[in-house]
């Protein structure tokens, strides 16, 4: 969706958790998922792993060591603000 196309919230979430975010590079992720759900639904399929060679593209943020936390959620609340009404 919209919030997957801005690098830094992905890069902020990634931060923010500790953990990698990985994003996937296709615009119709959600289709793609319905998708996915169908076929294991027909027996198409029987785990993830059958489904990884449908999905190639992706993009990876690994959080930095270090970073600021309380500063990254200070832009956060400064991006907030900028959007909300």
């Amino acid at each position: 969706g919209g919030a997957t196309r801005n690098r830094w919230l992905m890069q902020f979430l990634a931060d923010l958790l500790q953990r990698p975010v990985i994003r996937s590079l296709s615009p119709e992720v959600s289709a793609l998922g319905a998708a996915h759900l169908a076929g294991k639904a027909l027996g198409l399929w029987n785990d993830a792993a059958d489904l990884q060679v449908l999905e190639r593209q992706r993009e990876r943020f690994d959080p930095v060591p270090g970073r600021d936390l309380e500063g990254v959620y200070q832009e956060w609340q400064k991006a907030l603000g900028r959007v909300v009404c």
